[in-house]
Parts: C-alpha cells; structure tokens; sequence
C-alpha cells in the first residue's frame, strides 16, 4: 500500500467511489491536511447516455411516436435528458422534457395529456423511483397505463416496484459488476498500484420489459405478430424470409416498408436485436463457452457473432462479458 495513505469505498446509488486519502498523521515536514481524490467505478455520463439511448429505442421499437422524458433535475438526469431527446427526434418522435427538482408526477402528467391528447405516450423516467411515481399518478387519476402512458424506468430498483400498481419495466444497470470491480481495484490500490487515470464503467445490461410497457402491436397487430415471432424464436437461425412465411399473408418488400414505417427499423434489424439481445443474457454464464453462446443466440457461427455483437454494443462478446459479467468471468 502507498505510504502514508488509506483507501476505503465510499457507496452511491449508482456506482462505488473509490477514495483515497493522507493518513491524519505525516512525517515531520509534511504539509498536513487530509485530501481525498475519487476513483469513481460505475455509471457515469457515458453510460447514462447509454441507458437514455436503450431506453429511446425499446420505446421506438414498441412502435410509440410520442416519447416525454421525466427526470429530478440532477446531472446525470440532465444527461439522460439530453441523450434520450437526441435518439428520439434522430427517429423523427416527438419529445416533452421535464427534468426539475423537486419532480411533480402530478403536474408532469397534466402537461403530458395536455401536450399529447391522442395516443400512448412512452414516458422514460431516469429512474425507477420517478417511473413508480407517473404510474401512480396516472393510476389515481385513472389514466390507463399502458395503454395510454406506457413507462420505462432504470435501476431496476426493487423497493420501487413492490410500490407500482403495476410492474415497471426497467433498465438493468449491473450493480454486481460494479461492485465486483470496485473490490479488484480496491485491493489492487491496497497493494500499492497507481489508480486508473479515467473511470472505469459498466454498461447497461438490457431492458427488462413488464408490464408497464406492454402495448405492443395495439394498432398494428402484424407487426406486433412479426416482433412477437422473432422474439420467441431469438435462439434460431431465422431470417426475414422465416417471418413472412410465419405470417403468410405479406410479402417480405411490403413487411420491410411496414416494419419502417411503424417502428423505424426493418425486420432484418429486429432480427439482429433480438439476437444480441439473447446473447447479452447468456454472456452472463461466465462456464458458457461463446461457440455455445453464439448457436444459442441464433448465429450461423462465431464469427458471424463475433461481428454482428461488435457492431451493435462497440465491443466483442469476449469484452463485453469481461466488464459486465461476474466473477470468473473474465476466464
């Protein structure tokens, strides 16, 4: 260990700080004073704009044009905030931001059915907490969710969901590799190494989908039996031409230009999602070799895997299991 210093954790909701400071007593001549420097382990901007953008693509994907945002006013809600507003009006959607504190579910959704008189809305609250609370606002006030508002959280906060009316689709941040790699490096400074020069940060795992945000298809029922096909059947092999002949009444150029027109995205594209999608569940079983990882996904072979995962999360299965997985994992 450093001469003359202690670390210790110091614990956020989202992440683990890491903090060192001079021991209160120095060698004669020392300047005194007690510093600290944070280490910081977790969720940080670049992860929160992550989160925002995940969460404004499951929304896009559920086929919802009209997507509010619902933050506390904090900075890393200001982030969010701004990453979710980006992705959405990227998709041509229409957004409404309210990101102040204190947060008002009350007044929010007022100026929601206001602002949106038709149609669901898909509200992305920063976390589950301000989800738990528009859906209790719209249940005392009988707006019906989700078929009016449809609501997605992040955290996947326990505590908040025994309070929902009903459950909160949420997205998993991966709490557990945090702090995994926060008791590594804590020993690794315990043992005299330098601190990392940047923070080192975990990405969203994926979006846990309830029944807060369960309206899919509700005006477009094909679409919704395509999506609902390829979801099933992510651990196949399936193609574009395997949903056409599972609907059996639509031609693959009509589906495509349907599927883009509703949700923004081709069904070649929700077939790849789907695919990762799988795979990021399953790179959680830190024994399951990526060969297997790759067949149970519905690759052709690895390196088909190995490029189509590169392509969507910015790293390899390999990596991506290493900083999100637990223990073991990195073997």
């Amino acid at each position: 260990m450093m001469a003359g210093y202690r670390v210790g954790l110091g614990l956020r909701p989202d992440r683990v700080l890491l903090q060192s400071r001079p021991n209160p007593v120095e060698p004669a001549g020392g300047r005194g004073g007690v510093g600290m420097h944070d280490f910081p382990v977790g969720i940080d901007e670049n992860v929160r704009d992550s989160v925002a953008r995940m969460a404004a693509n499951f929304l896009i994907r559920l086929g919802l044009r009209q997507l509010p945002y619902f933050g506390d006013g904090f900075s890393y809600s200001r982030i969010a905030n701004a990453a979710f507003n980006s992705a959405a009006r990227k998709n041509g959607c229409s957004c409404f931001s309210c990101d102040s504190y204190p947060p008002d579910p009350e007044a929010y959704l007022c100026d929601l059915l206001e602002r949106y008189p038709s149609g669901t809305v898909g509200v992305f609250a920063s976390n589950d907490d301000l989800a738990e609370k528009v859906i209790s606002s719209c249940w005392t006030s009988g707006v019906p969710v989700p078929r009016r508002v449809a609501v997605i959280g992040s955290a996947d906060d326990k505590v908040s969901a025994l309070r929902s009316p009903i459950p909160i689709s949420t997205i998993e941040l991966s709490p557990y590799g945090v702090g995994w790699r926060a008791g590594k490096l804590l020993l690794r400074l315990i043992a005299g190494d330098p601190p990392p020069r940047k923070p080192i940060l975990v990405p969203p795992l994926r979006v846990i989908a309830r029944d807060s945000t369960n309206i899919l298809g509700m005006d477009d029922p094909e679409i919704a039996a395509a999506l609902h096909f390829i979801d099933t059947h992510a651990d196949e092999n399936i193609g574009v031409e395997d949903v056409v002949q599972h609907l059996g009444f639509m031609s693959r150029r009509s589906l495509e230009r349907r599927s883009r027109d509703r949700i923004v995205r081709g069904i070649s594209e929700c077939i790849r999602e789907a695919h990762v999608t799988r795979a990021k569940n399953l790179l959680q079983a830190p024994a399951l070799p990526l060969k297997q990882v790759a067949a149970l996904s519905g690759f052709r072979d690895q390196q088909w895997f190995t490029k189509a995962f590169n392509a969507s999360t910015g790293m390899t299965p390999g990596q991506y299991r290493k900083l999100t997985g637990p223990p073991g994992a990195e073997n």
